[in-house]
């Protein structure tokens, strides 16, 4: 039987043994994670260490993003997994030299520029490590969630919304000025039938009327004098003012000065996301 002094002195022995061959098992589980990601480079010929990735990160914002996404398709493909899809020898003659590729006939590089309506991708004169880095870059981004669909489906929510606020500017004044002529025209129309009732009123009242009054029941209608009437050249005047402000408001807002402006684009993306994350240069997709 085990003494309460030897009891306590194999305890703690047994706490230290598990603890080692725990720290064991830990470091064990590194290096095989490690050699897995090393293995994992290897097969690909694409590292993904921290200096490789922050180099291939710079080169693919200042020479990429102007097509190209890695969640989306842009004007280009979305170029997730694309370490997985081509090999590296072949996307390095791609990114080097596209047309060359394509007109050698290679079947890839034929199916992708008729794919995207033969758009030509410019030559870079990158080095092999350089491309290399971006594709590391490229690499260790596709394995991250997708955090640009919510900013896309909100940049087509602004573009929606500018547009229609648009039309609903457009449409209100053509309906003010619609509202307008109406008016007018319903102001004439009583006038008139109120002038035929008092005419007719007062020509039966000629007894009672003096001669002045009976000169002015008895003038005709001169069109003459009315289309060089104060009124009808205030109106005319009037009516004119409000077309020319409404063209030229109109025209103002198909040229985009409005706050907001954001014009339909042949291929539909966000500009918060190219203009805004990537700072694409405006004139790669507008010009004027």
């Amino acid at each position: 039987m085990l003494t309460k002094k030897q009891s306590m002195s194999k305890t703690p022995r047994f706490v230290l043994t598990s603890l080692f061959f725990a720290l064991i098992l830990l470091f064990s589980t590194s290096l095989s994670a490690q050699d897995a990601a090393s293995e994992e480079g290897a097969a690909d010929g694409i590292p993904t260490d921290d200096a490789m990735v922050s180099a291939g990160e710079s080169l693919f914002k200042a020479n990429c993003t102007q097509c190209h996404a890695i969640q989306e398709k842009v004007i280009g493909p979305a170029l997730k997994d694309v370490h997985q899809r081509r090999e590296k020898e072949w996307l390095i003659s791609w990114i080097k030299n596209s047309q060359k590729l394509i007109q050698s006939g290679d079947e890839t590089a034929v199916s992708l520029w008729e794919e995207y309506n033969k758009t030509a991708m410019p030559a870079y004169p990158f080095s092999d490590d350089e491309i290399t880095s971006i594709l590391a870059y490229v690499k260790v981004e596709s394995t991250k969630e997708p955090v640009a669909a919510t900013t896309e489906v909100a940049g087509g929510d602004q573009t929606s919304v500018a547009g229609a606020q648009n039309a609903v500017s457009s449409g209100y004044l053509t309906a003010v000025l619609v509202v307008l002529v109406v008016v007018l025209v319903l102001i004439l129309v009583v006038l008139g039938l109120i002038v035929s009732v008092l005419t007719k009123y007062l020509k039966d009242q000629k007894g009672e009327l003096n001669e002045e009054d009976q000169e002015v029941v008895g003038q005709t209608f001169n069109l003459q004098k009315l289309l060089t009437s104060d009124f009808f050249i205030g109106s005319v005047a009037f009516i004119f003012v409000a077309l020319l402000l409404k063209t030229a408001i109109d025209g103002a807002f198909s040229i985009g000065v409005q706050q907001g402006y954001q014009p339909t684009q042949p291929i539909a993306f966000s500009h918060q996301i190219h203009a805004g994350q990537y700072e694409s240069d405006c004139n790669y997709c507008h010009t004027g």
